[in-house]
């Protein structure tokens, strides 16, 4: 050999690729923290979103009356009588049936003669225990109910006798509204 100076050249070692163990324990643990809190948040936007339907559901319903006031110049009851007096009252089934144009409530001295409908809203949906939800559900007889997001009746209750203002409520959230 040669006496050189100069030392021989090495190559250059290869960094390892991919990623160390401890490395890829710590993303897991944070994508797992992260996943925590977004679980744990999750629910209450869920409960959000029903509350913001069913208040959506609501003001149509209000917006449906006024119509049916607009068109007819009073609200959709039958006058029914009390212990004292007439007062008037309706139910929710007659009042869906009115806003529905259910064949019980388009005849001559029904609620809603001219059959027009005011209310149309998604079907209800089943939810598999005998109970549906989220929309209007018509029966064998035509007649409408209307649930909301959590399976119960909206329901409908003049605050004062042949006035403005009604309550509209649901199972989890009571909804005033001026009709």
């Amino acid at each position: 050999m040669i006496n050189s100076p100069f030392k021989p050249l090495s190559l250059p070692r290869p960094h390892p690729r991919g990623f160390t163990l401890i490395e890829i324990l710590v993303v897991i643990s944070i994508i797992g923290i992260l996943s925590s809190m977004m679980f744990s948040v999750v629910p209450g936007i869920m409960n959000r979103v029903k509350i913001s339907k069913t208040e959506s559901t609501a003001i149509n319903l209000r917006n449906a009356i006024n119509a049916y006031y607009t068109e007819y110049r009073k609200f959709p009851y039958h006058p029914k009588k009390g212990d004292k007096g007439t007062i008037s009252l309706f139910t929710n089934t007659e009042l869906m049936d009115a806003l529905c144009a259910s064949p019980s409530e388009v005849i001559p001295g029904g609620l809603n003669p001219r059959g027009i409908v005011f209310f149309t809203g998604r079907n209800a949906r089943a939810m598999g225990n005998g109970k549906f939800h989220n929309g209007v559900l018509i029966d064998a007889r035509g007649g409408a109910s209307l649930y909301d997001i959590w399976g119960e009746y909206f329901e409908i209750a003049p605050s004062r006798v042949n006035s403005a203002p009604a309550t509209i409520s649901s199972s989890q959230s009571i909804l005033s509204a001026l009709l």
